[in-house]
């Protein structure tokens, strides 16, 4: 019951903001779509604290992935209500009419309040206590992990290291934008260098518990993973590391008030570089001198600057409604089940994935004709499949997610880390989701995820029966 109050000032708040909707659908002034601002603010506000009084906790995978939600998809709505939004990237009367921008606005803040239901039927405060590993099973379990986070490190490492260097030498010629062309590399070695950064992960996961390799997990992260996209221009892979390497230091240590302060200057500090980074990525030479010049000749809002930009992955929303099904139907889940497939490697197929041909954003690339990348999400790809009806669809979205992000907290940890890990690394890959279709979290959990978890569980219960056996062996 605790939950369905929580879930009733939900509804009570989206009936609010629909029937001021409905009252100007079918022809809105750009105030009426600045006004949806105020209310996807307050439902922020309200997810945020909803969570908190229903889990007991803040801070955690899921409200990670919720604020990269909302920024990526209602970012600009926020920006056009407090009078903030720039040029850059705008959405509305830039690519989108008020029509356009309105209905995506509405669909997009309805389809996250019914994401956040789904999780909240997850949570479950009053839980019971699991059973607690034995010390021999615990560390049998950051044995394995670290054993298979080297092991899998040093695979990847030359073909994580081989895509890096091909992109480094593209961006150094051509600019960021070279990097939406950029075919030197092959399917085989980007699927095999994805496992590197999870495998760090893992690494660094494994030396927090025994206190090990720390420092150097850490450099390693800091020279192949974090640094790389400042020189490529790319930012989103550098905010998701920084909030799975946070999730993964909260799980095994208390966060007191200095730790807040500095988080805080740090949030500011890669807020600060994401905007640099947006306004010389298209360079293709980069220096301090570059730097300076472009800060002394701009004066717009360095965070307004990147919520800006990220709030364009609403575009995908307003498109999809805009030509589906004027161009083409509705797809009925039939998405869901291609993206399913696609984890079948590509064999006997042709030179293109099946599931890849039916893709979203592949069709709405080809049909808009637009030459950069448009990206999509699952809020877009839940309209392209149900209509108006995915706003409800959105609900499942929200349980299956934070049925795995709930494993990531500290009870957990002596009961399956393993587990907690894999929820983890499931965060790094489903992030991507929200500027994305489903496809990239389904090739994240069958590709990587899953195999990483069976690996790791079975040396695990290797190395315990080996302990076991040896016991046995020296009693007799």
């Amino acid at each position: 019951m605790y939950k369905l109050r929580y879930v009733i000032l939900g509804i009570l708040l989206m009936c609010v903001y629909t029937t001021i909707y409905l009252q100007h659908s079918t022809a809105p002034t750009d105030e009426d779509c600045r006004y949806l601002g105020l209310f996807v603010i307050i439902q922020f506000a309200y997810s945020l604290y909803s969570w908190w009084k229903v889990e007991g906790y803040m801070f955690s995978a899921y409200i990670v992935f919720l604020i990269a939600f909302y920024a990526f998809n209602t970012g600009q709505v926020i920006l056009e209500y407090l009078g903030l939004s720039q040029d850059a990237h705008l959405l509305l009367n830039g690519y989108l009419d008020s029509k356009g921008f309105y209905d995506g606005a509405f669909f997009s803040m309805s389809s996250l309040l019914f994401f956040h239901f789904g999780a909240l039927m997850v949570t479950n405060k009053r839980s019971k206590e699991k059973t607690r590993l034995r010390q021999e099973e615990l560390h049998a379990s950051y044995h394995a992990i670290r054993k298979i986070a080297i092991s899998i490190a040093f695979m990847s490492a030359p073909f994580y290291i081989y895509n890096l260097i091909i992109n480094l030498a593209t961006v150094a010629v051509y600019g960021y934008s070279g990097l939406y062309d950029n075919n030197a590399s092959s399917r085989f070695v980007a699927i095999i260098g994805d496992f590197y950064v999870p495998a760090l992960i893992a690494l660094y996961f494994a030396s927090e518990y025994s206190g090990k390799g720390k420092k150097l997990c850490l450099l390693i992260l800091l020279f192949t993973v974090f640094l790389p996209p400042f020189i490529l221009g790319g930012r989103s892979s550098i905010a998701i590391i920084s909030a799975v390497l946070l999730i993964v230091y909260t799980l095994f240590h208390e966060i007191k008030k200095r730790h807040i302060i500095v988080m805080s200057i740090g949030v500011i500090t890669l807020l600060f570089s994401f905007f640099v980074i947006s306004l010389i990525r298209h360079s293709a030479t980069k220096d301090i001198n570059l730097i300076r010049m472009v800060l002394q000749d701009n004066d717009e809002n360095p965070i307004a600057g990147i919520l800006q930009e990220m709030g364009f992955s609403m575009f995908p929303v307003s498109w999809t409604i805009e030509n589906v099904p004027r161009f083409k139907d509705y797809e009925y889940g039939t998405t869901y089940l291609w993206e399913l497939f696609s984890i079948v490697p590509n064999i006997g197929f042709g030179e293109i994935h099946p599931a890849k041909v039916h893709e979203s954003s592949q069709w709405m690339q080809k049909q808009s004709g637009y030459s950069f990348g448009l990206g999509y999400s699952l809020i877009a790809e839940a309209y392209n499949n149900f209509g108006w009806y995915g706003i409800l669809f959105m609900f499942f979205n929200g349980y299956i997610y934070c049925r795995m992000f709930k494993s990531v907290n500290r009870r957990n940890m002596k009961v399956n880390p393993i587990l907690v890990l894999a929820a983890v690394i499931f965060l790094w890959f489903s992030i991507k989701g929200v500027r994305n279709s489903f496809l990239g979290t389904v090739r994240g959990v069958f590709y990587y995820t899953l195999p990483l978890y069976w690996l790791m569980t079975y040396f695990k219960n290797k190395y315990v029966n080996n302990k076991i056996s040896k016991h046995l062996n020296w009693g007799s």
